[in-house]
């Protein structure tokens, strides 16, 4: 990848926008808490955001982690910055299905992109084989995936363009796109925009056959 420093800066500035809330969220309850003990309990569902938010972005940008299932995918994404709004299905073949770790971060930054894609919640369901293909769509009013995707997912250079044009533009929400494009180049893997069902959004498949070995 080129100009990783930037890519670097840019990411941790993703993850502390991305943290601000959780964190806000858990100060304000101590503060309650040290006015009325009984608040106590807000306190420890503030600090399980937090640790369920840190757990998903580690997952999404940090270094590959483990072998993950189903079960611990659905977990992770109970740390979604969309929380409530976005509805997501986990529905992999064949079932006891598990993702290595590379082809893990590929479906979690698969997960945050598409639940960026629902303005107005919703919900979206990833469906497939974890070591072949995999599909994301989405249902919900307003939905749709970031203009110039199909460019960013088949162009390596419409990528760099689109992450520059964010990092110009101040918009930490139009980095996901080109980072899940760059990871899943830089892994070996590929995807692209098909037709979905139709009134519906096109569907986004992720090939994860010749994925780098986990």
């Amino acid at each position: 990848m080129r100009n990783a420093l930037r890519l670097s800066e840019m990411l941790a500035s993703r993850l502390c926008h991305d943290l601000a809330s959780p964190l806000g969220g858990m100060l304000n309850a101590l503060d309650v808490a040290q006015h009325d003990p009984s608040a106590i309990g807000e306190v420890v569902a503030a600090g399980d955001g937090l640790r369920q938010r840190f757990m998903l972005l580690r997952a999404a940008w940090g270094a590959p982690g483990d072998v993950l299932a189903a079960p611990g995918l659905r977990d992770l994404v109970r740390g979604m910055p969309s929380g409530g709004r976005v509805a997501i299905t986990i529905d992999l073949q064949p079932q006891g299905a598990s993702f290595g770790p590379i082809r893990a971060r590929l479906a979690v930054n698969v997960l945050l992109l598409a639940s960026e894609c629902l303005p107005r919640g919703g919900g979206v369901t990833l469906r497939g084989d974890p070591r072949s293909v995999l599909t994301a769509t989405l249902d919900g009013r307003d939905a749709r995936w970031p203009a110039g995707l199909s460019a960013i997912l088949s162009s390596e250079a419409a990528a760099w363009i689109a992450l520059e044009a964010a990092d110009h533009d101040m918009n930490p929400r139009g980095l996901q796109a080109p980072v899940t494009a760059l990871l899943i180049r830089h892994a070996g893997a590929s995807a692209k925009l098909q037709p979905g069902a139709a009134g519906q959004p096109q569907v986004l498949r992720l090939d994860v056959s010749k994925a780098s070995a986990d």
